[in-house]
């Protein structure tokens, strides 16, 4: 992915969730994956535990935060526009479980983060 590709996602984004504030009532939800790092993620397909302390350290640096659940991947998002960097960085590489609004606009998938924990083991 290029860097103007990235550019162009991220603002993407953000505008989605300011203009998500007129948009009709997306659906409650809540979804169960792993929290990636999207630039890694879409560029070269890094994930898992192999991946997570460089996912930590590009979250951390406000790299664009992602969860691949059932094989598809979410940005995730914060409609409050504070980014949720900082509360998933502790998770990358890691099972959560995200509750929130899903929300998917023009081929892209978001959850608007309400709150996020660690996956049940069972």
């Amino acid at each position: 992915m290029t860097k103007l590709s990235l550019c162009a996602l991220l603002l993407a984004t953000s505008a989605w969730a300011h203009e998500g504030h007129h948009a009709k009532k997306p659906a409650d939800g809540k979804l169960t994956g792993e929290v990636v790092d999207i630039t890694c993620y879409l560029d070269h397909e890094s994930k898992g535990e192999k991946h997570a302390s460089c996912a930590q350290k590009c979250i951390e640096k406000g790299l664009p935060v992602g969860i691949v659940a059932d094989g598809k991947l979410y940005a995730v998002i914060v409609s409050s526009h504070e980014p949720p960097n900082a509360k998933l960085a502790p998770f990358a590489g890691k099972l959560v479980t995200i509750t929130g609004k899903v929300l998917e606009r023009d081929g892209l998938r978001a959850i608007d983060m309400e709150d996020v924990k660690p996956a049940d083991s069972h």
